[in-house]
């Protein structure tokens, strides 16, 4: 258990907490980097109307959307995450080496 404010909605309300729980505070972290203020759950995280500055391209802010689905089925896995778009031009602009399969 991590800190409520970074922790995904099943992990609050005590139910199972699947691998796409870490996916949903990997989101939490992101949007905090994005924003420099945690989403507001009602307002935003259950409304899925996140208030993010415009500086950010359609592909990160989409992205931290996924990994902010509600339901932990609807979120993307790591595999899917490190195949995104915006991941994978990141990985490539930073010569980030990606022959280690164990960190996913």
């Amino acid at each position: 258990m991590g800190t409520d404010d970074y922790s995904a909605p099943e992990v609050l309300l005590r139910d199972p907490a699947p691998f796409k729980s870490d996916i949903y505070s990997l989101g939490l972290i992101l949007h905090f980097m994005m924003a420099k203020d945690l989403p507001n759950y009602v307002n935003n995280v259950k409304t899925g109307n996140f208030k993010i500055p415009s500086v950010y391209s359609k592909n990160i802010v989409e992205l931290m959307e996924s990994m902010l689905k509600k339901k932990p089925a609807m979120r993307p896995t790591v595999r899917e995450l490190l195949s995104s778009e915006i991941i994978l031009m990141t990985i490539e602009k930073f010569n980030i080496s990606t022959s280690d399969d164990s960190l996913i």
